[in-house]
């Protein structure tokens, strides 16, 4: 400054009290102060300020660049970091929770996932196992349901069998029933399952070995099996008369002769009612399931005896035709009284050579006592005669040359019977 100069004054400072004068010394740091940056914790009003923190002489105020001064760090911290107060503990604690919940959840929902898929493995075992399949079945036939058991599986017929029998009515009317039935435990290879059944028809056990197949799925989540049709056990039944045959009281379509039979698990009684020349004939057999694939046949033996109308019927007809023969006036007849082969020398077939063929006067001097058999095949009987009392019969004949002979001979006549309802006929075969 110059000497020239006029000396500076001061102007002159406005009256105010102390408690003015501190409140403008706050509000000149509160401009001067930086904006707090985001997330970053205030300085403690009550750390001590270096330096004073006012102007004065010789001191300069801090400005737009100048630094902000920092509290002091709390004791036991980092220059800059501050200690978290108990609400930001609260929170950070609070964020592991929504974890362990997802980790609950996700263990429960394997704790579900496992008993659920022991439940359907414990309910496709014991409800839509092959036993299951196999036990419905044989419920089917024990119940006489043939239908049913039928659509489970339809058993096989063996051996070409006759299946006139597998019928529901003869089925269902059977005296006796499978029983008692028991499916054990199945052995299971890949889709295939092998079991063994037990049973019982009149405290008759039985035993049947059953196979089962995995056929695909029902429900979504169960198996499902097919069972393998069982074999049917056959009768054997050979009847010379069928007519108004029944089976467990059913009318029934039968063969006459030898028959094989296809039946259900049972008890069957065969009826063949009475004619008038035959005795009604009846029997009765039980049977099971076939134990193999090929089984041999029961035999169901029904005797069919004649009735004592039968038995007249044919004698009259055989000494009608022995009559016949007589009255016949012939040397040789159907009856074979007489033939040359019947002479034992060449002088006798010489002279029975000469004989005269015609005008032969007969006489029955013992008539034979025939027997009449039962029949030997259907509509079909016979007879012979009784080798204790055979017939004899006398015949009158003469040669070219006019001579006379008598000719004796026994009769033992013998021969075949045809029935045909209330009828017979005779054919003789020989006589002798």
């Amino acid at each position: 400054m110059s000497s020239g100069d006029p000396d500076p004054q001061i102007p002159p400072m406005p009256d105010r009290t102390p408690e003015q004068a501190q409140q403008e010394h706050r509000s000149e740091q509160s401009a001067w102060a930086p904006p707090p940056s985001y997330g970053s914790t205030p300085a403690s009003p009550y750390a001590p300020q270096p330096g004073g923190g006012q102007d004065g002489p010789g001191g300069q105020a801090a400005g737009p660049t100048g630094e902000v001064p920092q509290p002091a760090p709390a004791p036991g911290y980092a220059p800059g970091a501050a200690p978290a107060t108990r609400k930001q503990e609260r929170k950070k604690g609070k964020s592991k929770m929504p974890l362990i919940l997802s980790l609950s959840a996700v263990g429960l929902v394997l704790v579900l996932v496992v008993v659920g898929a022991l439940i359907l493995m414990n309910v496709n075992r014991s409800q839509y196992g092959p036993e299951t399949v196999a036990q419905e079945y044989l419920d089917a036939v024990a119940a006489g349901d043939l239908a049913a058991a039928q659509e489970i599986t339809p058993a096989t017929v063996p051996n070409g069998a006759n299946e006139a029998l597998v019928d529901p009515a003869v089925f269902s009317a059977s005296a006796s029933a499978i029983e008692d039935v028991q499916v054990s435990e199945a052995q299971i290879d890949g889709d295939t399952a092998t079991m063994t059944a037990s049973y019982s028809i009149d405290g008759q056990d039985y035993e049947l070995p059953l196979t089962a197949d995995k056929s695909g799925r029902q429900g979504f989540f169960f198996d499902q099996w097919a069972l393998q049709p069982p074999v049917l056990q056959t009768l054997s039944v050979d009847l010379t008369q069928t007519a108004d045959a029944t089976v467990n009281g059913e009318p029934v379509d039968l063969a006459t002769g030898a028959t094989e039979y296809a039946v259900m698990p049972g008890t069957y009684e065969l009826v063949v009612p009475e004619t008038t020349y035959t005795e009604e004939g009846s029997s009765a057999i039980t049977v099971g399931f076939a134990p193999d694939a090929e089984p041999q046949p029961a035999t169901l033996n029904v005797t069919i005896e004649v009735t004592d109308a039968y038995k007249e019927d044919v004698t009259d007809a055989v000494n009608a035709k022995l009559d016949e023969c007589l009255e016949s006036g012939k040397l040789e007849t159907d009856c074979g009284f007489f033939d040359r082969d019947s002479f034992a020398n060449a002088d006798e077939k010489e002279t029975y050579d000469t004989l005269k063929t015609d005008g032969v006067e007969y006489e029955m001097t013992e008539r034979p006592t025939i027997v009449v058999t039962d029949y030997g095949i259907p509509g079909t009987g016979s007879f012979y005669t009784d080798d204790e009392a055979p017939g004899e019969v006398e015949a009158d004949v003469e040669d070219e040359d006019g001579a006379e002979y008598t000719l004796t001979s026994e009769l033992r006549p013998s021969g075949t019977v045809s029935v045909d309802g209330d009828s017979i006929s005779i054919d003789f075969l020989y006589n002798g």
